[in-house]
């Protein structure tokens, strides 16, 4: 992990072993990431606490005063997230593949996963949406989710359920969207 107060000095840490690191977030003066098997989590970017282990976790958001992180458990597409100080987990019902990234956004969460969107407002109830392609990454901006996937997918949403397919200009692969 490389960190800078400014962008122009950086600084690597150590955040252990555990794998590759998926995602970060910071919220309420915390540090979160997702790494490999491990969910992690510091003040500092120099000791972290690992209170999440098992499963291979890929991403990680805030919302709703919620941390919550998707991936899977024993092949099993779940999320984990942090309430009132421990961590609970859940299985995201009707998936047909891992969960690859979450964001939240008016209110909703939305994963992807395979060829669909799973969005819900309670982590409970679900509601599946299929997509033209594979959507891999997800981002919630100025009011619209943005999804990017494989061959050129571009997908936007101003809810998380009605998805409009966007003309990207290419057949590649887009694998990250901020």
């Amino acid at each position: 992990l490389f960190r800078s107060t400014l962008g122009s000095n950086w600084f690597s840490s150590s955040v252990g072993e555990g794998g590759e690191i998926g995602s970060i977030i910071f919220a309420d003066g915390i540090f979160y990431i997702t790494q490999g098997t491990h969910i992690k989590m510091s003040e500092n970017l120099t000791s972290w606490a690992n209170p999440v282990a098992a499963g291979d976790w890929k991403d990680i958001t805030v919302g709703n005063d919620l941390v919550v992180a998707v991936g899977s458990d024993g092949g099993k597409p779940y999320i984990v997230y942090l309430q009132f100080g421990s961590w609970q987990s859940r299985e995201v019902p009707n998936v047909d593949s891992s969960l690859k990234s979450i964001a939240f956004g008016n209110n909703v969460f939305t994963v992807t996963s395979g060829g669909s969107y799973h969005t819900t407002r309670d982590l409970s109830n679900w509601t599946k949406t299929s997509s033209d392609a594979i959507p891999n990454d997800i981002t919630f901006r100025d009011g619209i989710f943005v999804a990017v996937g494989e061959s050129g997918l571009i997908q936007t949403s101003p809810d998380g359920y009605t998805w409009t397919t966007r003309t990207s200009g290419t057949t590649e692969n887009l694998r990250d969207v901020y």
